[in-house]
């Protein structure tokens, strides 16, 4: 088949999971600019009681940071090769990688966990709110409202059909499945009419002709769209009320401030200053920001509220 088509058939079968654990490992992938954010993003997964364990995923270079941090260590080339000099800083091409890197946990040679949650450097979960339901073990995943088009034109080639959107499952963290993403890579090599096990071959293919334009790949998106169709007890969508919070840098003061409004949070290395200007805008944005919530009176439920179960089973 030539290198972008994709023939639309019928989904394979899949096939009922045994139940799954509701306490989980945590893996955060870590690259050098998210080093000023990573220990907070440790600390808030620590707190958290179905979180079992930490690990950094990380550049040989950082592990003294995790030892530092007291978390697990596993070297990213244990894990993926990379397609770019090690030593090139970020780029298109190690935004793909280290999406790559958090799908390919399941395919660890040591024995994958079959649950585990990845979750971003840059993103700290500011209260333990539930990852998945204690009664049912169903996933609880934070419904988002971001629409990024070349993120579909990407899972239509990928999964061969279109995706109708119903929200967004890029929450900057999701909890896994590891039989479910190797059914997903297995789909992935299956429209392409290639073996099944060169579902890793043809996802590489294909973020090495992604533009971020037209055609793009987001590992979250894709992962919560093939679980929902094909496991659908597996994940289900849940109201958390999340910041992207613009140059201001973590610091626990600042987490304090956020915590009475917002589930968890995310600094954006991007978003974070590197001039004094930037500080004074982004302490103002944010200052704005959290006065508005508190006139509108929307305190975020605490975990295990009442209203925070019933959210959790209705939605």
């Amino acid at each position: 088949m030539p290198v972008g088509a994709t023939r639309s058939l019928p989904a394979a079968d899949a096939q009922p999971l045994p139940p799954a654990e509701k306490r989980v490992p945590a893996f955060i992938p870590c690259h050098p600019k998210d080093l000023p954010t990573v220990s907070f993003c440790v600390d808030g997964l620590r707190r958290h009681p179905q979180v079992t364990s930490v690990t950094m995923i990380a550049p040989a270079e950082l592990r003294p940071h995790s030892e530092a941090l007291g978390v697990g260590f596993l070297d990213e080339l244990s894990l993926l090769d990379p397609w770019f000099p090690s030593d090139e800083p970020m780029s298109d091409r190690r935004w793909y990688y280290q999406m790559f890197l958090k799908l390919s946990v399941a395919f660890m040679a040591d024995g994958a966990p079959d649950r585990f949650l990845i979750c971003d450097a840059d993103t700290v979960l500011l209260h333990p709110f539930p990852l998945i339901d204690e009664e049912s073990g169903t996933v609880l995943h934070p419904r988002m409202g971001e629409h990024v088009m070349p993120y579909y034109s990407g899972m239509r080639e990928l999964l061969g059909h279109e995706i109708a959107y119903e929200g967004s499952h890029n929450a900057h963290f999701m909890v896994f499945r590891a039989p479910i993403i190797r059914a997903m890579f297995a789909e992935f090599a299956r429209v392409q009419e290639r073996r099944p096990d060169e579902g890793r071959a043809v996802l590489r293919e294909f973020l090495q002709r992604c533009d971020r334009d037209k055609l793009s790949f987001a590992d979250y998106e894709t992962y919560g769209y093939y679980a929902r169709e094909h496991f659908p007890d597996e994940l289900r969508w849940v109201s958390r009320r999340q910041l992207n919070v613009l140059y201001v840098s973590p610091r626990e003061p600042v987490l304090a401030r956020l915590r009475p409004f917002y589930h968890y949070s995310s600094f954006h290395a991007y978003r974070r200053p590197d001039s004094i200007a930037l500080r004074v805008a982004g302490s103002s944005w944010l200052a704005l920001r959290l006065a508005r919530d508190r006139l509108s009176g929307r305190p975020i439920e605490q975990p295990g509220d009442p209203a925070e179960r019933a959210v959790s089973r209705a939605t």
